[in-house]
This record gives C-alpha cells, structure tokens and sequence, in this order.
C-alpha cells in the first residue's frame, strides 16, 4: 500500500486501493462539517475532483465500512444514484433542557442563571452550532451586549 501512496499514480488508482481496505476493514468514516465543501447553492460538492472521490468510496464501498456526512444543508452526494442506501436524517434544534445542558460546557455561559439562558434561548434557539458561536463570542463580548445586538432579529421557525 505505501508503495502505491508515495507513487505519482492517479487518484483513481489509490480511491481504489482504499475501497479495497474500506471494504475489508470495518470502519466508521466521518466528513463532519462537509457544508465547507458544498457550492454556493448548498446542493452538490464544489470540487469536481472531491465529488469524484466521494462519489467512489460511497458507490465502491459496500460492505463493513459506513459513511456519515455531517452538514446543515440537506444534499445527495451521489446525484440521485443508489438514493435508498443514503439515509437523510433531519435534526431540529434541542429544547430548552437540553440547550442549558449544552451551554454548562461552554465556560463563558455555564456560570449564567437559568433566566439569562433562557433568554438567550428564546434569542438564538437551540441549534448547537449556534450555541457555540455565541459562546465564541461571549468570550470577548458581554452577553447582554450580545443579546442587544441580536435583538432586531426575529427567531426563524423551523
């Protein structure tokens, strides 16, 4: 295997020797926060050589070895081909509960009341991604002043 990945051979042929492997070995492959790779409509893979390979792992790769793509918008990775063996699973936003859980392990929102957290539940949702830019932010801006600024904001329902 080394000698063929330190080789100037074609993507083709080391996307192979991976199927290969993938096919043999029982893994896990995540591609989390694949949005980073989708075009500006949010519909497809931008790279054509990215798509290539993804849509060769996923087509090749048929038995121990499953995929799991991470991302906010919904996209088929394969174009409509072998569609019923690509599961699309929404997540909505967490619930109150479960927010105020996820905001205890972000040091500059655990040491908040539980009023201040719901008010910037009721601000910004319960989306984790969302949870975590705040938090970012928080981190060098004061939450009330947060809150201030994202108050000509109308929460999207979902």
């Amino acid at each position: 295997m080394n000698q063929i990945l330190n080789q100037q051979v074609p993507l083709e042929v080391k996307t192979s020797l991976l199927v290969n492997i993938l096919n043999q070995i029982r893994f896990l492959v995540i591609f989390d926060n694949f949005e980073d790779c989708l075009n500006e409509e949010r519909n497809g893979i931008e790279n054509l050589e990215l798509k290539a390979f993804i849509q060769h792992l996923l087509n090749n790769t048929t038995r121990n070895t499953k995929f799991l793509i991470t991302t906010r918008y919904d996209f088929d990775p394969l174009d409509g081909r072998l569609a019923s063996g690509i599961e699309h699973i929404s997540l909505p936003e967490l619930h109150f509960p479960q927010t105020n859980w996820l905001m205890n392990n972000f040091t500059e929102l655990a040491d908040l009341g539980i009023q201040k957290k719901k008010e910037i539940y009721d601000v910004i949702g319960g989306h984790p991604w969302t949870i975590g830019q705040f938090a970012k932010h928080a981190a060098v801006q004061r939450v009330d002043d947060l809150l201030l600024d994202l108050s000509p904001l109308k929460k999207r329902a979902y």
